[in-house]
C-alpha cells in the first residue's frame, strides 16, 4: 500500500506553477544533501521564494514526502517547456563525494559527511565515491512510480540509464536528471538501474 506524506514538506503556491498540462515524464534526481537539508537550502534559496522544488522527496527510510500537487509543476530542471510535463522525485543522496585523506572522511561537495559504510565506489566521470541509495528508497519509488504511471498515464517505460542522451526530451516514462546533461551525476552509479526496470515490470 502506497503512504504519502503530503503535510510534513508541503510548499505554497508561490513555489510552484499551478497550472495543469498533461505529464509524460517522472524524473529521478538526488538530493545532494544530507538527511532533510535539501529542504532546508531550497527553503532559504531565492530569499525563501524558489520555484525548484521536487514534486517529492523520498528519504532514506523510504518515507515519501509530497511538496505539491503532481498535476502541477515546478521550475525544477529550470526548462519550462519541458518542467509542465514532468513530475520530479528526489531521492535524498549525497551523490559524489570526496575522500578528505588528512581525516579519513568522505564528504559531499558542502562539506557534509557521510558515514563510510554508506560509501559505494566506482570510477565514473571524474569522480569515484558516492553515497549509496537504501532498499527502502528503492521500493518506495517503485511503488510511487507505478502509482504516477497509472494515475497520469504515463508510460510505464525507463530510459535505463544515468548518462546524457539527446533524445530524452522526446523519450516517454522515467528518466533520471543525468539524462538531461552531462554535467549533473544524477542518479548515482550505486542506482541499479536493471532491478528498478524489473520490478516495474518494464523488459531490459
Amino acid at each position: 500500500m502506497l503512504k504519502i506524506n503530503k503535510d510534513a514538506y508541503s510548499v505554497s503556491e508561490e513555489h510552484y506553477h499551478p497550472e495543469v498540462f498533461e505529464k509524460s515524464q517522472i524524473i529521478l534526481a538526488e538530493s545532494l544533501r544530507a538527511d532533510h537539508n535539501h529542504l532546508v537550502r531550497l527553503k532559504n534559496k531565492d530569499i525563501g521564494k524558489t520555484t525548484e522544488y521536487p514534486t517529492y522527496t523520498i528519504a532514506r527510510d523510504g518515507t515519501i514526502y509530497q511538496h505539491f500537487d503532481p498535476k502541477f509543476y515546478s521550475d525544477f530542471l529550470g526548462i519550462d517547456s519541458i518542467d509542465r510535463h514532468l513530475i520530479s522525485i528526489s531521492l535524498e543522496n549525497m551523490g559524489k563525494l570526496f575522500f578528505q585523506h588528512d581525516k579519513e572522511i568522505y564528504v559531499n561537495w558542502c562539506n557534509e559527511i557521510c558515514p563510510q559504510d554508506k560509501v559505494f565506489h566506482r570510477d565514473w566521470k571524474e569522480f569515484s565515491y558516492w553515497e549509496a541509495h537504501t532498499t527502502e528508497q528503492f521500493y518506495s519509488l517503485v511503488k510511487l512510480c507505478k502509482w504516477l504511471c497509472t494515475e497520469f498515464n504515463i508510460v510505464e517505460d525507463c530510459i535505463g540509464f544515468n548518462f546524457y542522451n539527446e533524445e530524452t526530451k522526446y523519450f516517454k516514462g522515467i528518466v533520471c536528471r543525468g539524462n538531461y546533461s552531462y554535467d549533473y551525476c544524477d542518479l548515482n552509479p550505486s542506482f541499479p538501474f536493471r532491478d528498478f526496470m524489473e520490478e516495474m515490470g518494464i523488459p531490459v
